[in-house]
């Protein structure tokens, strides 16, 4: 009988211990989720002029030109474009 009582403190020992880490894991996920989300997945707009000229467009296709030589708009990436119509 003692050894009952032992093994079935182990026992709920160890599912404790389990439940802890669990939670833990659960947080740390939710907390770098957050991270990831603020830092690499939100789209920020910001309203830089870059005196740019569109001088063929076609299907899935802009060619822009006469911009700045040295300017952020020769920066690797996806870019968007947008206008007011």
């Amino acid at each position: 009988m003692l050894r009952r009582v032992g093994r079935k403190r182990l026992f709920v020992l160890f599912l404790s211990v389990l439940f802890l880490l669990a939670a833990i894991n659960v947080g740390v996920s939710w907390h770098y989720s957050g991270v990831l989300n603020n830092l690499a997945l939100q789209v920020r707009e910001t309203e830089t002029q870059y005196n740019l000229t569109a001088s063929a467009i076609g299907a899935s296709l802009i060619k822009l030109e006469n911009g700045p030589d040295h300017g952020e708009w020769r920066s690797p990436g996806k870019w968007g474009l947008s206008w007011d119509d």
